[in-house]
């Protein structure tokens, strides 16, 4: 199984708000997840509400407020680059939040947020949980 940071695939920082399988402890800036499962999960289930209720549907939106220019270290132009090449669109392409569109936006974004690709078995289980 791979291994990915606090089971955390989309680096989803810690709120007030406790995702199902969260486990963060007190202090911590991001969210720590019981299994990879569960953090896919909130990741899919933060991504959808992006697109089904923020209206924020393609990569560039989606992209430019998970990791905006703002934050030291982001590189979105090039984020926004590599998640558009690996889903084959154009960053502003309208995409929409059906099961295999967001299981390639999750995977491509967890590819830049950890250099790691999770198993196409975990984000099924993952979203089946949804």
């Amino acid at each position: 199984m791979v291994s990915i940071k606090r089971n955390n695939p989309g680096n989803i920082r810690h709120t007030a708000l406790r995702w199902q399988g969260e486990i963060t402890a007190p202090g911590e800036a991001f969210c720590n997840f019981s299994s990879l499962e569960m953090g896919c999960r909130a990741m899919l289930k933060l991504l959808r509400r992006y697109i089904n209720v923020k209206r924020l549907n393609t990569i560039r939106n989606i992209i430019a407020v998970w990791a905006p220019s703002s934050d030291s270290g982001n590189n979105t132009s090039a984020y926004i680059d590599y998640v558009a090449r690996s889903m084959d669109v154009h960053p502003d392409d309208t995409i929409s939040a059906d099961r295999d569109t967001l299981i390639a936006l999750a995977s491509a974004m967890t590819r830049v947020e950890h250099r790691k690709s999770v198993p196409r078995s975990v984000w099924l289980d993952a979203y089946r949980l949804l």
